[in-house]
């Protein structure tokens, strides 16, 4: 899933296995993910940007986030994209396919924003977080990434 560019730097972060995925799978969410990217942007001035940090066994070492737009593999470096464009030739050549891992970050989004919602009663009420509401969302997020791949894939089989 391509991500485009925004240079900041980040406060969170998540890297996820990327695999393939068809096309009609593919196309709404990205879709989706430009409007609400688009919406957090313009409504808190978050942005969001990612890249490819391995393309099967060759690990791409973070250098600059102004190369990830530079190049197809989004990778922050320009360097080793010859290497990156061997690689695939060969593989399309052999007819085989490969995983990668794909890196996304985050910046200027606080948990803290308040929310509008609604009490039992049906009175509008703002609810505000302070603080880490739930501690354990960088470990519940490995799981989560776990199913969202077979999904994917069970999708593209």
């Amino acid at each position: 899933m391509p991500i485009m560019p925004t240079p900041r730097s980040a406060r969170l972060s998540a890297t996820i296995v990327a695999a393939a995925s068809s096309a009609r799978e593919t196309a709404v969410r990205v879709a989706a993910g430009a409007i609400a990217r688009k919406w957090l942007n313009e409504r808190y001035g978050v942005t969001i940007q990612g890249w490819m940090s391995q393309l099967g066994p060759i690990a791409i070492p973070f250098v600059s986030a102004d190369e990830i737009g530079n190049n197809p593999f989004f990778a922050a470096n320009a360097e080793i994209v010859p290497e990156l464009e061997i690689y695939m030739d060969e593989l399309r050549k052999s007819g085989d396919s490969v995983g990668a891992q794909i890196t996304v970050h985050q910046t200027n989004l606080s948990i803290r924003l308040p929310r509008q919602t609604v009490d039992l009663a049906g009175n509008p009420v703002t609810v505000e977080t302070h603080g880490r509401h739930d501690p354990r969302v960088g470990i519940c997020a490995t799981p989560i990434a776990e199913v969202m791949l077979a999904l994917v894939l069970m999708d593209h089989g």
